[in-house]
């Protein structure tokens, strides 16, 4: 079943083509959100210690801007869409047969990346306990702990489509996950009892799985209730100013801190409303190709970028910058874009290799995300 089936009636043929600019609006959002993710993680500190702002109006600007690529906003709409894609036209029927796809999906490329991982990271002089433990903890590819997460929230299935139908219930619990979410990320509920059991590191990331488990049970509220809302977007239909100027009010408060609990809950819903804004009509364009190979960007970049450190420090082009440990905050900025940009660069080159030479490992490499040439 796709979009399609859920606008019925006597506008069937136009549902269907705006079904598949909703599928391109998708698509586009996951490329989007796969550069943020690499800019994220292409953090000039990662290399040096120090970053030096001057204080005149001009670094602040910088400053500014280079903080707003240090947001995961990424993975949470990662989650958020995955848990209402999976749940949107979920049925006792189908259910056993959607599970099975995911697993298919997620599972193979995650084993096959932190292979790849153990392999490029070569930690052969530690003990095989040791080493077994990291990679069932994915940290030989750490950007797929998401992974991991909608692995192990596909056994919630049952729970989740009976509670999130349940009218009032459904609308309580979403708001305590989200005061939840909140409380791990603030500190304030600290886990522990798992830190005492296991580590420290083990109970961070089981803290950043529950933090972003509010979006996710978003999504599969969502794909419950307001599938046909959200795929034909009544809001953007009806109320288009009034929707644009909430997310818009949403994305500003997401960058101020004062407001703690509620900049916290728009900082999670930042992608979401960006969604809002950028109405699906917009996205009337076929996608290229390299728009459709997001997960394989999400799964390669941390590699692309490690590697690429490792060459431009051994280049000594940055020679006193690497001995001092200190950099302007204007050299951050440049660094960050300009890694990102080798990085998407590699990226691509890489994925267009395996796509003519070995599509198959490609597909492996991908959970199936063959992208559609035009």
């Amino acid at each position: 079943m796709d979009g399609a089936d859920a606008l019925r009636g006597n506008r069937r043929s136009e549902s269907t083509d705006m079904d598949r600019q909703f599928s391109r609006k998708i698509l586009f959002f996951n490329f989007f959100y796969s550069l943020i993710m690499i800019c994220y993680h292409a953090n000039a500190t990662v290399q040096f210690e120090n970053v030096i702002v001057a204080g005149v109006w001009t670094d602040r600007i910088l400053e500014i801007i280079n903080q707003m690529f240090t947001g995961q906003s990424g993975t949470y709409f990662f989650m958020l869409m995955s848990a209402f894609l999976l749940y949107r036209d979920i049925t006792p029927q189908n259910a056993l047969q959607k599970v099975k796809r995911r697993v298919r999906t997620l599972l193979v490329p995650w084993l096959l990346w932190n292979l790849i991982g153990l392999i490029s990271y070569h930690p052969f002089d530690r003990d095989i306990k040791s080493v077994l433990f990291d990679y069932l903890a994915s940290r030989f590819c750490g950007q797929l702990w998401f992974v991991q997460a909608l692995m192990l929230f596909l056994v919630f299935i049952p729970i989740f489509t009976r509670v999130f139908r349940i009218a009032v219930v459904r609308e309580i619990l979403l708001m305590l996950v989200f005061i939840l979410g909140y409380l791990l990320y603030s500190g304030a509920l600290p886990l522990r009892f798992i830190a005492a059991l296991t580590s420290e590191q083990f109970c961070r990331e089981v803290e950043r799985v529950l933090v972003h488990l509010p979006v996710y049970c978003l999504g599969v509220y969502l794909g419950l209730n307001m599938a046909d809302f959200v795929i034909s977007e009544t809001y953007n239909a009806k109320h288009r100013k009034l929707a644009v100027l909430g997310a818009t009010l949403m994305i500003v408060a997401s960058y101020l801190p004062s407001l703690q609990f509620l900049q916290h809950i728009c900082f999670m819903l930042r992608s979401a409303a960006l969604w809002v804004i950028c109405s699906k009509e917009i996205f009337g364009f076929e996608p290229k190709w390299w728009m459709q190979i997001s997960f394989y960007t999400y799964a390669i970049h941390n590699f692309i970028l490690y590697f690429l450190g490792k060459f431009v420090r051994l280049s000594g082009i940055f020679e006193d910058q690497y001995a001092s440990q200190t950099i302007s905050v204007g050299f951050a900025l440049a660094w960050r874009l300009c890694m990102t940009g080798a990085a998407f660069m590699f990226v691509v080159i890489s994925a267009a290799i395996l796509m003519k030479y070995i599509p198959k490992f490609y597909e492996l490499l991908s959970g199936g995300r063959m992208p559609q040439r035009s």
